[in-house]
This record gives C-alpha cells, sequence and structure tokens, in this order.
C-alpha cells in the first residue's frame, strides 16, 4: 500500500530519535523466545475500546502516563538481558512512536546510562493485520478486525470493516 508507505516516511520524519522494527522482526522475535534468550515486551498504545477489538497476542495496554514509563523501566532494569526488546505499537505508528520517543526521554532524565532496545513496530497493527499475523479480542478469541481509529486511517485497513467498528 503506497499510502501507508507515505505515512510510516511522515513518522520517521517526525520521530528521528525512535527505532523502527519491521512487523517480520517481531514476528521472528516472538515465535523464538520461548527458546532463546530474546525476551520481548509488546506494549499497546491505543485506547482500551480499540485493544478490545483486537491487540497483538500477549500484548499489554499502556498509555502515556508517568506511571507506566516508570513500570516499564523497573521491568527493563529487572530483565537484566541485553537481549531484551520493548516494542510498542499503535494503529499506524504515529501514537507509539510519540510514546517510544517519550519514554527514551524519561529514561534518559533518571541518569539511566545504558543503552535499552525500545522500538516502534513500523505499520503497527495496521500492518501487523493486512500481513494477516494473528490478533486477538478481550475475551483472547482469534479476530481479523482492527478498530480503525478514525476515518483518515481506516483507508490503511486492507479489511475496512469501519463500518462495524466506528461506533463502538
Amino acid at each position: 500500500m503506497a499510502s501507508m508507505f507515505v505515512v510510516q516516511g511522515g513518522i520517521q520524519l517526525r520521530f528521528p530519535s525512535v527505532k523502527h522494527i519491521t512487523t517480520e522482526q517481531l514476528y521472528s522475535w516472538l515465535q523464538t523466545q520461548s527458546h532463546s534468550n530474546m525476551n520481548v515486551m509488546l506494549l499497546d498504545i491505543r485506547e482500551e475500546k480499540e485493544y478490545d477489538i483486537s491487540h497483538i497476542v500477549d500484548a499489554k495496554r499502556a498509555e502515556l502516563e508517568i506511571t507506566d514509563f516508570q513500570q516499564i523501566h523497573k521491568e527493563i532494569e529487572a530483565s537484566n538481558n541485553e537481549n531484551y526488546a520493548v516494542v510498542a505499537y499503535c494503529s499506524v505508528g504515529y501514537r507509539s512512536s510519540a510514546f517510544v520517543d517519550k519514554l527514551q526521554r524519561y529514561i534518559s532524565n533518571t541518569q539511566d546510562e545504558k543503552k535499552y532496545n525500545i522500538y516502534n513496530l513500523e505499520g503497527s497493527i495496521f500492518k501487523w493485520a493486512n500481513e494477516g499475523r494473528k490478533m486477538v479480542n478481550k475475551f483472547n478469541d482469534f479476530t481479523i478486525y482492527v478498530h480503525p481509529y478514525n476515518l483518515i486511517w481506516v483507508y490503511l485497513y486492507a479489511y475496512n470493516t469501519a463500518h462495524l467498528l466506528l461506533s463502538i
């Protein structure tokens, strides 16, 4: 989708300090983490109603709140594992890039000099869903539905279900 490519370029220009990970790389990490020393903290930055419709398996919901940053920082430090990665996502990557940017600034303000692997998921859940990757709803049932967030982003999701979900 050409329009997704344009959106991703704009996000990367807006948040130049944020590292991005592809859906392919995240999928690979998630498949191997049970039998390797790779650990992934997957954070969904969307609103609760969006998360309830669908989210990537094992993702935790997080918000742009200082308490979330404190908790995430504690979990990263406690992991004591250089193969520990935090991956944030939203609908297309804007909100999650803002989250990653703020989390990085929060950590740098704590005088913690370690370097952490913190990423935005490129294309976020729309790209993940467009590739047919597994998602679950709030009942942990598999689903193909994704909350469109708004009438602009809905066109970036191949299975346009906005008419079903915008009223939720």
